[in-house]
C-alpha cells in the first residue's frame, strides 16, 4: 500500500475495522494518481558494491564497519537526497550507512523541515565533520533565532554564545 501511495501517487484510505492483525480495509479514493509518480528502483548490486568499497565499508555517519566479515550490522546503500525528493541512484548520491543510522536518517527525513537536503547532516555528513549537530525544541530554536536577530549574528553564532553563557 505504501508503495502505491508514495510512488504511484494514488490516494488510498486505510480503515481499521477491528484491533486484530490484518483487519485493515483499504479504500481507493481516486481514479488515478493525484500527484506525480515517483517510482523507486532498486540500486543495482554492482553499484551498491562500488559504493561500499568507495566508503571502505564504513557507515558514513557513525563510522561503524559494515563489512561482510562481521555480524553486528549490515551495510545499507542510502540515497543522500532521497528518491522521493528527486535524488538519483548514481554513486555520487549514494552513501554507506549501518542499519541503525539508516533508520535514524529515514525518521529524520520523514519529519524534515529543511528547504534542501544539502543542509542535512544525515545526507551530507562530510559537510558537518567539524560540527556538533543537535536537535532543539521549537521554543529553544525561537530563542536562538531571536538572539541572533537582536545581536545581528547568525543563528549558529547565537547558539554558541548562549551555550557558553549557560556553561560559565
Amino acid at each position: 500500500m505504501r508503495k502505491i501511495v508514495a510512488e504511484y501517487g494514488w490516494e488510498i484510505e486505510r480503515v481499521r475495522r477491528t484491533s486484530g492483525a490484518n483487519d485493515d480495509w483499504y479504500i481507493r479514493r481516486s481514479d488515478g494518481p493525484v500527484r506525480p509518480q515517483n517510482i523507486r528502483y532498486e540500486v543495482p548490486r554492482k553499484t551498491r558494491q562500488e559504493v561500499y568499497a568507495r566508503d571502505d565499508w564504513a557507515c558514513q555517519l557513525c563510522g561503524a564497519y559494515t563489512g561482510e566479515d562481521q555480524a553486528i550490522t549490515t551495510p545499507q546503500c542510502d540515497h543522500k537526497v532521497p528518491a522521493q525528493r528527486g535524488g538519483s541512484s548514481k554513486p555520487l548520491n549514494l552513501q554507506t550507512l549501518c542499519t541503525r543510522c539508516n533508520l535514524k536518517k529515514r525518521q529524520a527525513c520523514g519529519a524534515c523541515v529543511l528547504p534542501s537536503c544539502t543542509q542535512c547532516p544525515f545526507a551530507y555528513p562530510e559537510h558537518f565533520k567539524d560540527m556538533f549537530v543537535v536537535t532543539v525544541s521549537p521554543d529553544v530554536g525561537r530563542r536562538i533565532r531571536e538572539r541572533a536577530r537582536v545581536d545581528g549574528m547568525t543563528a549558529d553564532a547565537a547558539a554558541s554564545v548562549m551555550l557558553n553563557e549557560s556553561v560559565t
